[in-house]
């Protein structure tokens, strides 16, 4: 069976055998990403000063940031920085087919919600995700701004792509800079209906980000034992040990950052 065209996923890096395949395939991914940002820059501009997106790289031209616009999406200094030089071009000039500095223009402020940095002057009440992607901690995003909620993509995502081409809202987006612990738990999963849901609910509660599940590593008639990857913010095991141990039946912790590092 082929496609009616090709096509590359930036997952087949880590598949492909050839070095001469592997980084073609990073390379194609970097430009992409390269490629994204550059977009998603002038989108971001649009959408913090409600301006339609077309008038903006006639400004960056000549503020001669072309070359460097990219960065915008990903680097909040550099953003704080073209907004100023926006600002004293716009005392210098007369612009008519942009009037950023009209009144109704707000200032942008830093807002962190779950493990989400956004920069933004429009109301900010949520995060949510699409069902296209699932980015994991540290991965590469972008964050589209619709009814007051932030809605995350994996930067490489295809859907992603499709509506940054359409100059869809989108605002600045970056993981919160703080180390998260990675541990494995052995839990005893009870052999009833929804005993797997009631405990991966008890640790989104606990605000831990679930990276693995392997169910029936041990079994016996009443239940089974099962392994889970978590990421959390406590780096203290015998702290999350005690936590999760007043929720449900922790069989052992293992602190995986040890593991790595011994």
């Amino acid at each position: 069976m082929t496609d009616s065209e090709p096509r590359m996923h930036c997952s087949w890096a880590g598949t492909v055998k050839t070095s001469r395949a592997k980084e073609g395939i990073r390379s194609r991914c970097r430009a992409r990403i390269k490629e994204c940002d550059e977009l998603s820059a002038y989108n971001i501009l649009a959408t913090l000063f409600n301006y339609d997106v077309s008038g903006i790289p006639q400004v960056i031209d000549e503020l001669g940031l072309t070359q460097s616009f990219y960065k915008l999406s990903s680097h909040l200094d550099y953003y704080k920085e073209v907004i100023h030089q926006i600002a004293d071009y716009l005392g210098k000039k007369q612009v008519r087919f942009w009037e950023l500095m009209k009144k109704g223009y707000k200032r942008p402020f830093i807002k962190e919600i779950e493990h989400f940095i956004f920069y933004t002057n429009d109301t900010l009440e949520g995060v949510e995700f699409d069902y296209c992607c699932h980015p994991k901690v540290g991965d590469e995003i972008v964050a589209f701004y619709k009814d007051n909620k932030a809605i995350i993509h994996h930067k490489l995502c295809r859907k992603a792509y499709q509506k940054i081409l359409n100059k869809e809202s989108m605002i600045y987006v970056a993981w919160e800079n703080r180390k998260l612990a990675k541990f494995r738990l052995i839990v005893s999963l009870y052999n009833r209906k929804g005993a797997l849901a009631d405990i991966l609910s008890r640790l989104s509660m606990m605000d831990l980000n679930v990276t693995s599940i392997e169910l029936g590593i041990k079994s016996s008639d009443s239940a089974e034992y099962c392994q889970i990857e978590v990421e959390s913010v406590e780096t203290k095991m015998s702290i999350l040990q005690e936590r999760i141990s007043q929720k449900f039946k922790l069989v052992d912790i293992i602190n995986l950052d040890d593991a790595y590092n011994h």
